[in-house]
């Protein structure tokens, strides 16, 4: 059901906050430009942030965050999302996606962390968030209800440690996890604790009960390839970045697809893994469902494959991590950590500078009217 935007908004504005340190900046206006994108980023001064990003580069408003973020979860009928805190980053914070304005903090509950993602479910009513224990249990998906200051009301299961992403499915029923099968903990920072014991694996269940349907888990060789992140398409087709944690020198599979056909690995990586050290960051189908984009920031480029995840074109990207789907099939855009812009033409891998900022953009970029 669509909520009321006003009475939404009015409700949020009102609650109290959680933590001072997480005053809004400013909103900074560039001419009335409606951002596009949303993205976390890192100021030379002025430390950690999140801010809208138009395609010129500019940004129409500005959040400064205490520590780094993430990514986002975008309300499907509202101009309202919220940034959640990099792995193992315990606050999330609630904004208007035109304005910036800050709408709400909140945090996990005691020996949880957020794990720097979430999804709206699509009646916009409840926020689902990817959520880590430090007891080294399985994680879980935080339910938290929008229409009363994201008070957390319940937990999903989430089928394994160290759950990192998660996406509704197009029947509107189903939810993807991304299982990394990484535990970590605040103390520890980032520190991997159980690279010896780990478990990924991509997980289908039902949204409504949490009753899981199927899971695909990654053992042998593999048990050390983490699901991180995902994107679906239209048709259902699921893409996975994964990040191994074993031998550097490993030929490993560094994308996963699932579709009617099964769950398989894109093979086509498996001797180029070590070049691409191993690690892939952000991926996206663009808006045909019939390209892929997947970022390699340590390798200083983004791939572009095929919907069987064959490599069609490698294009050039220090530290480039934040990959969106653009406007018409076949396009995409990218960010780096160096604040270059550019737009990537997927069947031809031709590229068109947008824009130099003076930031530098982090993991992912998010559509605006996209869930999270």
């Amino acid at each position: 059901m669509k909520l009321a935007r006003r009475p939404l908004l009015n409700m949020l504005a009102g609650l109290p906050f959680v933590d001072p340190v997480l005053a809004m900046a400013a909103a900074t206006e560039h001419g009335g430009v409606t951002p596009r994108w949303l993205g976390c980023r890192t100021e030379p001064v002025g430390g950690d942030g999140a801010a809208g990003l138009a395609p010129d580069g500019n940004s129409p408003f500005g959040i400064h965050l205490p520590a780094r973020g993430h990514s986002f979860a975008v309300h499907p009928s509202e101009d309202l999302a919220v940034v959640f805190a990099r792995r193992p980053g315990v606050f999330a914070v609630a904004f208007a996606t035109a304005t910036g304005e800050r709408m709400a903090v909140f945090e996990t509950e005691q020996g949880r962390h957020f794990a720097g993602h979430g999804t709206f479910t699509p009646d916009g009513r409840l926020l689902l968030a990817v959520e880590n224990r430090f007891d080294g249990k399985d994680g879980a998906l935080g339910v938290y209800d929008v229409l009363d200051g994201f008070r957390k009301l319940a937990e999903l299961p989430a089928y394994g440690i160290g759950p990192h992403d998660v996406t509704v499915m197009p029947d509107n029923k189903t939810l993807a996890v991304a299982v990394g099968g990484i535990l970590s903990h605040p103390q520890s920072k980032r520190l991997k604790l159980n690279l010896d014991t780990m478990r990924p694996s991509l997980a289908l269940m039902e949204m409504e009960s949490g009753r899981l349907i199927e899971q695909f888990p990654l053992e042998g060789d593999l048990h050390q390839l983490s699901l991180r992140h995902l994107s679906v398409n239209a048709q259902g087709r699921i893409a996975c970045a994964c990040q191994f944690q074993g031998d550097p020198l490993a030929e490993v599979p560094l994308v996963a697809i699932m579709d009617g056909s099964g769950f398989r690995l894109a093979d086509e990586l498996r001797p180029r893994a070590a070049e691409l050290r191993q690690y892939t960051g952000s991926i996206a189908f663009d808006t045909s469902g019939q390209w892929l984009a997947v970022s390699c920031p340590r390798a200083d480029r983004i791939l572009i494959l095929d919907g069987e995840g064959a490599i069609r074109h490698e294009v050039p990207l220090p530290d480039g991590c934040g990959i969106a789907a653009e406007g018409s099939a076949g396009r995409f855009i990218a960010s780096s950590g160096t604040g270059r812009l550019i737009e990537i033409d997927a069947p031809s891998g031709r590229t068109n500078d947008l824009a130099q900022a003076r930031v530098a953009w982090d993991n992912h970029l998010v559509p605006m009217h996209a869930r999270g």
